[in-house]
């Protein structure tokens, strides 16, 4: 039997994904500010880097919903 404190498969993976999302959103935008704006980099860190950004806290608010959900707080 698996204690309640505990955290599913489904939102650990997710929390997961997220990270590893962010991770890669902050590498193209920190790209971007190291290169000084170039034009390249602007494309790689603002119409990359920041949806990846928005995608991992997307990512976030969901695992921690269903987290939420299945402990019954939501």
């Amino acid at each position: 039997m698996m204690p309640e404190n505990l955290p599913s498969v489904g939102v650990t993976r997710l929390i997961s994904i997220a990270v590893d999302t962010a991770l890669v959103g902050l590498v193209c935008v920190l790209l971007f500010l190291w290169n000084g704006m170039g034009a390249w980099s602007m494309g790689l860190g603002m119409f990359v880097g920041m949806p990846l950004l928005v995608i991992a806290l997307l990512l976030y608010v969901v695992a921690v919903a269903r987290d939420m959900k299945r402990r019954g707080a939501l």
